[in-house]
Order: C-alpha cells, then sequence, then structure tokens
C-alpha cells in the first residue's frame, strides 16, 4: 500500500522533472521529438482514463459518472478563460507557467481519486490506480519540456528554467495527497470524482495534446499515440 503510494504521488512529478531536463537535450528538431512525445502521452492518458477511472465509475451507475465526466470536461474551461482574460498583463514566460500550475491541478486530482477509489472499498484496482498515475506522468514529460523551452528561449537561464519547471509541477502531488485526504469523506459520491477526473483527463487530451501532435498530421505520432494506448491497456489485461 506505502509503496504504491509513494509511486502514485511521485511519478507524475518525476515526469515533469524528466521532461525539463530532457529540454536540454533538445536543440534542434525539439518541435519533431516534442509533437512523438506528446503523442505517446495522448494514448497512454486516454487508456488510463477509460479503463482506470471511467469504466470503474460506470459500474456505480451512468448517471453519476456522466455528471461526473460533463464536470471533468467544463470545468478545465475555467482556467483557460481566466487566463485569456486576465493574462493580457502579464509577461509570456509568466502566463506560461501560471497556464501549466493550473492545468496540473486537475491531473493531481485525478490521480488522488484513483488512488482513494482503490484506499476505500477498493473500487478500482491497485494496478488500475498505478496505470492511471504513469499515464500522467508520461504526459508530464512533455509538459516539462514544454515550459522549459520557451523560458530559455526567451533568455531566462538553463537552471531558472529548470527550476520552474519542476515547481510548476509540484502542485500535483499537493492535490493528490488533498484528494485522497478527503476520501473517507467522499465515499458515497467516489464514482463521481472519479468519472470527474476522466473527463478533465480527456479535455487535456483534446484541447492540448491532439493539436499539438497533430499540426502536420505527422504518422510518427500516430504511431505513438497507439503504442502509448496500447502499452497502457497491456499494464492492466496483464497486471490486473
Amino acid at each position: 500500500m506505502k509503496s504504491l503510494l509513494f509511486w502514485g504521488m511521485g511519478l507524475p512529478l518525476l515526469g515533469t522533472i524528466f521532461g525539463a531536463g530532457l529540454a536540454f537535450a533538445m536543440p534542434r528538431g525539439r518541435e519533431r521529438v516534442n509533437r512523438c512525445l506528446q503523442g505517446f502521452s495522448a494514448g497512454a492518458m486516454l487508456a488510463a482514463s477509460v479503463w482506470s477511472l471511467m469504466i470503474p465509475a460506470l459500474e456505480h451507475g451512468f448517471i453519476g459518472a456522466a455528471i461526473g465526466f460533463a464536470v471533468g470536461m467544463l470545468l478545465l474551461l475555467l482556467p483557460d478563460r481566466i487566463l485569456e482574460r486576465h493574462g493580457k498583463c502579464m509577461s509570456r514566460s509568466s502566463l506560461l507557467i501560471l497556464a501549466i500550475v493550473l492545468h496540473n491541478i486537475p491531473e493531481g486530482l485525478a490521480v488522488g481519486a484513483g488512488y482513494a477509489g482503490y484506499m476505500v472499498g477498493n473500487q478500482i484496482s491497485g494496478v488500475d490506480a498505478l496505470a492511471l498515475a504513469m499515464g500522467i506522468a508520461l504526459q508530464n514529460i512533455p509538459d516539462g519540456a514544454v515550459i522549459v523551452l520557451p523560458l530559455v528561449a526567451e533568455g531566462m537561464s538553463r537552471k531558472k528554467a529548470f527550476f520552474w519547471g519542476v515547481m510548476s509541477g509540484v502542485v500535483e502531488p499537493i492535490a493528490t495527497v488533498a484528494m485522497i485526504l478527503c476520501a473517507p469523506l467522499l465515499t458515497p459520491v467516489l464514482p463521481v470524482f472519479m468519472a470527474f477526473a476522466a473527463g478533465a483527463m480527456c479535455y487535456v487530451i483534446v484541447h492540448e495534446l491532439i493539436p499539438e501532435m497533430m499540426p502536420e498530421q505527422n504518422p510518427s505520432s500516430m504511431v505513438l499515440f497507439t503504442g502509448g494506448f496500447l502499452l497502457l491497456l497491456a499494464m492492466d489485461v496483464v497486471l490486473g
């Protein structure tokens, strides 16, 4: 149990740290590499959101799962609207960091919802909870790179850009712990929160990852999307 919780909280942050460090190794052709990473991450996150969150939530009723999913999708529109309205007075660097932080919070809640479902009544398996954390960790690799590369391009030192890249991911384990601590109070509606997390993840896939991976109909991105999806599916089938 403790090791599962450790990896559940640590994997997403490790993904961000790895991505922030990986940015230093992509001086040229980084756009294509980043598109491939986005494709793999989108496939992994889609599989994790369906098998680790949505299907277990549906086992407890369609209406609650549908409401949770819809709210998760629509609620993530708020950070984008806030940034559109109030971000004009901010520097591009500050706006980028804030955008990543705001989008990382629901991802941390998604991991927390998965582990809460495992801890409270075993509503999902430990393997599903771990697969969910791994899917988000994979998505955080390109996120870490995406935040560091523009900061360096604007003249920020690599060390400082790496620091802010890592800090943008710290909110995820905090949100994960907060969701887990609230699990005993949320037990009756936990399937709804699991569906909410699935909706939030699908919003990230549709709004951020797919447009980034397919600006030129890159076939490599589609191949890696399929690979990411099948990897998380295999984990669920073989280990579940």
